[in-house]
């Protein structure tokens, strides 16, 4: 009987604490923002040699994954489908062998990840990756390299449609073409966390784009300039990184709104103005038309934290980050540590946005494990119920800042205490039934004696 509780004990406890790895057979997940499910899973090369002939053989919302391997075709996606490559952690390619687009997109909610897409034609419209008249797709976490355009947004949504674009460019890769992003006659498009770096041309440029989003982007060392808009109105583009020789053009463009309307704007790498608290004091002037009213005195940074679910940060600082990590002091003691370094004896700085869900009280700052003072080496910038936003500044050195703070008790901590609860409980009943056929044995082994001793 004990057994068998401790083995159902073990199998209930696996269940609850540990969720099943994602696999072929049973992923699912929302396409963009239609929020559909996907149905059937076809995979390339097992079901279909060809990532085309899969494509063919789909139906709306299903999923294709295609194994690691180089596949030298060209792709047309006319059915909204979900492609996703390198799920093995090999690496899949498509290849254009420098002609025509590599991978068109005809339909709507399609999702795009875990590509290297490379070798485009040569010529105007030729792409890596070509969205033509669509809405509300994903292009996320790919490689793209060696194309005319990286990313092309092409009329999607056109200027005269009343329904925004939807789509989202999201955590590409996207280097050594000779334009990085392309978005011509669109509108209501988001470009967030993308590494555009050495394109030969352009990083990103826009023309007849209106009321798209452009945050948190890494642009540099493009051959001509960082970004070019022209004929361009009402975009909102901040915390974006921009270190390019030259780093916009802009022509016949107004009302972009270059912050985030309330005291952050972009990085500008040849911004030669002071600052406060990592806010320089004066605008960025791009023209009469276009200005970043808050440039930022240091570089932006988005960083992932796991504890036990994965958590973002973000970090605004003049100095070289390094080696971000949470650990938990005691049972409710949270402490983020960062690595932070610069040219000796300047003035550096961390502008940094806590979760309330990782850290959200009582907070002490370290650095080099010494005590630093409030208001004076740190402050508090705002609060809601959501963030916390910190200031700290130092001499530079090589640096580690620690911040200590309350940590809420999280669904990983309630089901710790549930197995400790279960294993306390379990190991009483446990206990018990040792107890009770331990002392059943002595009561039939006392009986045995005292019947053996009063038999005549």
């Amino acid at each position: 009987m004990g057994k068998e509780l401790f083995s159902m004990l073990v199998f209930l406890l696996i269940g609850l604490l540990f969720k099943p790895s994602i696999t072929i057979a049973n992923f699912q997940h929302q396409v963009s923002n239609d929020a559909k499910v996907l149905c059937v899973t076809l995979v390339v090369p097992d079901n279909h040699k060809k990532i085309q002939w899969a494509i063919n053989n789909a139906s709306d919302r299903d999923a294709i994954y295609v194994r690691s391997g180089v596949y030298r075709e060209h792709v047309i996606v006319n059915r909204s489908v979900s492609l996703f490559g390198g799920f093995e952690g090999g690496v899949t390619t498509i290849d254009g062998e420098i002609n025509g687009t590599v991978v068109k997109i005809e339909a709507n909610d399609v999702w795009i990840q875990g590509f290297t897409i490379r070798n485009s034609g040569v010529n105007w419209w030729d792409s890596g990756i070509h969205l033509k008249w669509v809405r509300r797709c994903l292009i996320e976490g790919n490689n793209l390299t060696h194309n005319y355009f990286g990313v092309n947004i092409d009329e999607s949504a056109p200027r005269n449609e009343l329904a925004p674009g939807d789509n989202v460019i999201l955590n590409n890769n996207i280097a050594c073409n000779f334009y990085g992003i392309y978005s011509g006659d669109s509108w209501g498009n988001k470009i967030i966390g993308n590494r555009i770096a050495g394109n030969f041309a352009v990083g990103l440029r826009f023309h007849l784009v209106d009321f798209t989003n452009v945050i948190a982007n890494n642009i540099t060392d493009s051959g001509v300039c960082g970004i070019y808009i022209e004929h361009s109105y009402g975009n909102t583009i901040f915390h974006n990184n921009f270190v390019n020789w030259q780093q916009f053009y802009c022509n016949y463009s107004e009302n972009n709104v270059w912050d985030d309307r309330k005291s952050e704007g972009n990085y500008w790498s040849d911004y030669n103005g002071t600052g406060t608290e990592g806010i320089g004091n004066t605008p960025y002037i791009m023209n009469v038309n276009n200005r970043d009213n808050y440039p930022l005195m240091g570089m932006f940074l988005n960083m992932s934290l796991t504890w036990p679910t994965e958590h973002y940060v973000t970090v605004i600082s003049n100095s070289n980050i390094s080696k971000l990590v949470f650990s938990l002091f005691m049972t409710n003691i949270g402490i983020i540590s960062l690595d932070v370094n610069g040219e000796n004896s300047t003035e550096g700085f961390c502008r940094i946005l806590i979760p309330k869900t990782l850290l959200n009280s009582s907070y002490t700052i370290l650095v080099d494990d010494k005590p630093i003072s409030y208001p004076q080496q740190w402050k508090e910038l705002w609060s809601n119920d959501t963030y916390e936003y910190l200031y700290i500044n130092y001499t530079h050195s090589q640096h580690q800042i620690k911040i200590l703070g309350i940590t809420p008790v999280s669904e990983f901590s309630n089901q710790l205490f549930l197995l400790a609860s279960m294993l306390l409980v379990f190991s009483i009943i446990l206990f018990f039934l040792k107890l009770c056929k331990t002392s059943k044995r002595l009561f039939k082994s006392r009986r045995t004696k005292q019947y053996l001793y009063v038999r005549p």
